[in-house]
């Protein structure tokens, strides 16, 4: 029998290397698979690390990650194909190929394989998903504990508080007055520019950067100055300094679609869709402004918020996937039977 020639357009290649094209190109090709899967999956590494990074805030994909990354899949479809002893170049202009971009893949793999077998970032995104639902309904039903005093309001007066109130709750920010006081002869540790507190120097501290300064010791005060004169008398004075102070916090329904698909993806229990329970907060916002310019019943709002209440504390106490064991695989009978068949047929 004769060895099996192969035709191709070029010289003819010498016989001790008939096979070298065929062997060349097979290894080509699936150098190029390989060098393609490991760019692909360079790039998921890296997309995945920027979303855990926009939920927590922290550094997105290391610059040398994405750095290899991009090497490895600008060097996959130059590769040079070796046979036996010798090579064949597969195109002049992959002649210039450098083998630098393979091995700057080792740091965007290794981060891939961390990366996937790391849960503490998943884990710890769930963790402020419930907190921040479970604070959601707890503003909520402060809310509803109010809804007596709202009722009590004669005409549109009542209306427009509880819509005023509920906005405040449901919006992208709510206001909290705070009252701090600092015992003699202790420093404030912080700086100020105008009423609003800049920096926090000390730590423990009541304050937050952001804190405007209404009163100090039940005296308004409308400038630095005013604040500087009036804690410099109380120190002279050796008396405490009692700062009445405006607080602007970010509410838990900015993010709270999603908090509650993340828990909705971390459990097994039957919960509301995430859709629905969007929908009710939804239609809940649009009513607290309508409800402040005095549109509105107080007594169709309350249970709406109720409802909404159930959902979100349904969401808080759902059981994790990692705290839910699997359930237990059937044992058959000792007898060879399934137990669950053998009430039928005797």
């Amino acid at each position: 029998f004769s060895s099996p020639t192969f035709v191709a357009a070029g010289p003819e290649p010498a016989a001790d290397d008939a096979m070298a094209p065929r062997s060349a190109t097979r290894r080509g090709g699936g150098c190029r698979r390989v060098l393609t899967s490991l760019a692909a999956a360079a790039a998921l590494a890296a997309a995945s690390r920027a979303l855990v990074a926009s939920f927590v805030g922290a550094p997105a994909a290391p610059p040398q990650a994405q750095r290899s990354a991009a090497g490895l899949r600008a060097w996959t479809p130059r590769v040079e194909e070796v046979a036996g002893s010798g090579s064949q170049e597969v195109s002049d202009d992959r002649r210039s190929l450098s083998r630098r971009g393979a091995i700057s893949a080792v740091p965007a793999l290794a981060a891939l394989w961390v990366l996937s077998s790391n849960p503490q970032p998943a884990a710890a995104l769930i963790a402020m998903g419930r907190e921040e639902v479970a604070a959601a309904a707890e503003a909520l039903k402060g809310l509803l504990g109010r809804w007596n005093e709202f009722e009590k309001i004669p005409g549109d007066a009542g209306i427009i508080a509880a819509g005023t109130a509920l906005e405040n709750v449901m919006g992208s920010t709510s206001q909290l007055d705070v009252v701090i006081e600092v015992p003699p002869g202790e420093a404030l540790g912080i700086d100020i520019d105008g009423r609003t507190v800049m920096k926090v120097n000390k730590k423990p501290s009541l304050f937050k950067a952001g804190d405007t300064i209404n009163e100090i010791n039940g005296k308004e005060t409308l400038n630095s100055g005013e604040i500087k004169k009036a804690i410099q008398k109380a120190q002279e004075a050796n008396e405490p300094i009692k700062i009445a102070a405006t607080r602007v916090l970010q509410t838990a329904f900015v993010t709270i679609s999603r908090s509650l698909q993340l828990l909705y993806e971390d459990t097994r229990a039957n919960l509301p869709e995430v859709d629905d329970v969007m929908n009710r907060v939804t239609g809940l916002k649009a009513k607290a402004g309508l409800m402040a310019d005095a549109i509105g019943e107080l007594s169709d709002i309350k249970p709406r918020i109720a409802s909404l209440v159930v959902d979100l504390e349904a969401y808080a106490v759902s059981p994790s996937l990692a705290d839910t064991p699997r359930p237990a695989p059937k044992v058959a009978a000792a007898d060879g039977k399934s137990g669950d068949l053998d009430g039928l047929f005797g």
